[in-house]
């Protein structure tokens, strides 16, 4: 489930003006990854409550923490980073029909001396219910 999620946020993302959206456990080598910008989606955490039993299976809500990484060349503006998560990330997961948005929190634009790159780091909750069927 939270693999199957997390390629739904990467897809919502991604788009032929964004083609430049990964998982955090990708395996692509940041080498290979655009100069210019990138983003990547990594789970920070999953919590699951309110447990029940039904017929079919089992049925709890459920919570993922994402971060949603942006990152880009060396000289790329913050207000463009700001720009860019509107338009590119918040706007089309919040209106997304296939998750339902808890909370969403970007933080700053700093500089990330090991990747050499410009990043801001989005805090990302989803929510659902999820069923886990009987065998």
């Amino acid at each position: 489930m939270i693999s199957l999620l997390t390629k739904k946020i990467i897809d919502i993302i991604k788009d032929k003006d964004n083609p430049q959206v990964y998982s955090e456990y990708d395996m692509i080598p940041v080498e290979n990854k655009s100069e210019k910008f990138y983003t990547v989606v990594s789970v920070v955490d999953f919590s699951g409550k309110d447990v029940k039993n039904v017929s079919a299976g089992t049925v709890y809500d459920f919570e993922i923490n994402y971060n949603v990484i942006c990152l880009a060349g060396r000289n790329f503006k913050a207000i463009d980073f700001y720009d860019y998560i509107q338009e590119k990330i918040l706007k089309r997961i919040i209106s997304s029909e296939d998750i339902k948005v808890l909370e969403f929190k970007t933080g700053k634009a700093e500089f990330d001396y090991k990747l050499q790159k410009m990043k801001i780091i989005c805090s990302l909750k989803i929510g659902g219910i999820y069923l886990v069927e009987n065998k």
